[in-house]
C-alpha cells in the first residue's frame, strides 16, 4: 500500500517507535538518501519538508487504525491530523521557522505516548506548555501586513472541544 516506506518503518509507526526525528525518511523526494539513525533539524529546512512526511505518516497510521478494525479511531486520526497538520501552518506564519520544527518534535514525541494508550485526539489540540517554553519570543516580525501572536492562536484553541 504504501510503496516508497519499508515495511520495518511501517511497523515502527504502527506499534508508535517511529522517531519524529526520522519523518525524514518518509519524504518522497527523498527516499533515496541514505540517513543516519535520527534525522537532524537541518532536514526540515522548511514546512513543506516537515509537512510532505507528516501526511503521510498521517496517512500510515489511519491505515493500520483501519486494518485493525478500529472506525473511530480511524475517524480521529484522520480528523486529528488534519488539525494538527493546519496548527504547524499557523505556527510557521507566525513564529521562527527552527522553533517550529523543535515544538514538533517534542509534540509528535507526546503523541507517541498517548498512542500507545490508544488516545490520537490529542494530535487535535496545541500544547501550551510547549508553546510558552519553545515559541514565546521567537515571533516572526510581521508577514503580508499580518501580525499573529500566541494570545490569538491560544484564544482559537479555546474554542476546540476538549474531546471528539
Amino acid at each position: 500500500m504504501f510503496a516508497t516506506v519499508p515495511p520495518a518503518t511501517v511497523s515502527q509507526i504502527m506499534r508508535h517507535d517511529f522517531d519524529p526525528m526520522d519523518l525524514v525518511k518518509l519524504n518522497p523526494r527523498r527516499c533515496w538518501d541514505a540517513f543516519e539513525k535520527g534525522g537532524a533539524l537541518r532536514d526540515y529546512p522548511s514546512l513543506h519538508s516537515l509537512l510532505v512526511p507528516l501526511c503521510l505518516y498521517f496517512s500510515v497510521l489511519q491505515a493500520a487504525c483501519a486494518a485493525s478494525g478500529h472506525a473511530e479511531a480511524t475517524r480521529i486520526v484522520g480528523e486529528a491530523g488534519l488539525r494538527y497538520t493546519a496548527h504547524l501552518v499557523e505556527l510557521e506564519e507566525a513564529f521562527q521557522w527552527s522553533a517550529v520544527v523543535q515544538y514538533h518534535m517534542q509534540f509528535h514525541n507526546k503523541r507517541r505516548q498517548d498512542m500507545a494508550i490508544g488516545d490520537f485526539s490529542q494530535w487535535a489540540f496545541g500544547d501550551r506548555e510547549l508553546m510558552n517554553r519553545l515559541l514565546v519570543g521567537r515571533q516572526r516580525g510581521r508577514r503580508g501586513g499580518r501580525q499573529l501572536s500566541l494570545i490569538s492562536s491560544a484564544a482559537s484553541a479555546k474554542s476546540c472541544p476538549k474531546r471528539f
